[in-house]
């Protein structure tokens, strides 16, 4: 027979509220941690499990947290493979008072252009939601409908409330200055070929302005990055160079055309085919060339040359998340204020003095 809160009540020799508070419904900071500890000792004595479904039933509360993430190619590839650090750490914040993480992967099609909400999102299943980023327009249309808390993690979105954000701009100044600090005068910026296409999209529907236009499916960090570094260059009078392409052979032709002493990129890993190509040619790094990345996982373990650049510790990042989302829960208007990331810089393998 399954045990139930009367058998642990009566052998803990407590009230069945008391021990309901402190198994289920997270009140056991009310309680002496000897109480607390006693009732978890007897509830594990008799293999008890608590029944979600009838806890949900009384509480109107499912415990459970929903992780919303968009994947943009159309291939099958897995592109935002980045957040997995993020979603352990928000994991691991969450569980420690008893709720749980569920990811909802919207692909991009099914972001209806009718305003509805997409199918995973049109059930109350989730207490709360943590999004990361999408096209601003699809979310405009749908977050009004959503009435559960929302946190945006590195969305796009700026508010003073419910809002996880990476300064990348400040990370793009910080890290263009150190390269100039170590002697490096011709520094370029890597695109991969589709960001460069859709940046000069967004920025011209932009209309001179210097945020992107909402509709583009570009996430911000491309942007903020690019223009740190540019705003970096020119004011320390010299010229940006970018570099578009990931292919080796395009991407050596361009290289060779602009002779950078510097390169900066927006992966934490560097390309293989690339490495190879300027190897074969004779090119050392980071004697001959710096290669530096905005975003260093200081949580993943590559089977590449250790990469210098600005660290993103997304494990951390989602572990504020988790403590955020907390807070809202626990708010009755479920705010919660905005807080901005930065990242340290790690010289790693890759960086190195300009060469006289």
């Amino acid at each position: 027979m399954r045990a139930g809160l009367k058998q642990i009540a009566a052998e803990a020799e407590l009230s069945i509220n008391t021990v309901s508070d402190i198994l289920n419904r997270d009140r056991h900071h009310l309680y002496k941690p000897e109480t607390v500890e006693r009732v978890r000792q007897v509830a594990k004595k008799q293999n008890y499990r608590p029944n979600r479904s009838a806890q949900s039933m009384r509480s109107h509360s499912t415990r459970v947290i929903g992780f919303v993430a968009w994947n943009y190619t159309a291939d099958g590839k897995i592109a935002n493979y980045v957040v997995l650090p993020f979603i352990i750490g928000l994991s691991h914040a969450l569980i420690r008072h008893n709720y749980h993480l569920s990811m909802v992967e919207i692909h991009e099609v099914e972001l209806k252009s009718d305003g509805s909400l997409p199918p995973a999102l049109q059930e109350h299943f989730f207490d709360g939601l943590v999004v990361q980023h999408g096209p601003m327009t699809m979310r405009n249309l749908w977050t009004p409908q959503i009435e559960t808390p929302i946190l945006w993690w590195d969305s796009g979105r700026f508010d003073a409330l419910n809002n996880l954000h990476r300064d990348e701009l400040a990370i793009s100044r910080d890290l263009t200055q150190r390269l100039i600090a170590l002697g490096h005068r011709r520094i370029a910026f890597l695109w991969g070929p589709i960001a460069w296409e859709l940046y000069q999209r967004a920025m011209g529907n932009a209309q001179g302005g210097d945020e992107p236009d909402d509709g583009i499916p570009l996430h911000f960090s491309a942007i903020h990055r690019y223009h740190g570094y540019c705003q970096t260059m020119l004011a320390s009078g010299l010229k940006p160079m970018h570099v578009i392409g990931y292919d080796p052979d395009v991407a050596w032709r361009q290289f060779a055309e602009l002779r950078p002493s510097a390169i900066l990129t927006q992966s934490g890993m560097l390309d293989p085919g690339l490495a190879y190509k300027l190897a074969s040619d004779g090119v050392r790094i980071p004697e001959d060339l710096t290669i530096a990345s905005f975003d260093v996982d200081t949580r993943m373990e590559v089977a590449t040359i250790k990469m210098g650049g600005m660290s993103y510790d997304r494990y951390e990042a989602g572990k504020t998340a988790g403590a955020m989302m907390l807070k809202m829960l626990a708010d009755p208007e479920k705010k919660t204020e905005s807080m901005v990331l930065g990242g340290s810089f790690i010289q790693g393998a890759t960086i190195g003095s300009a060469s006289v």
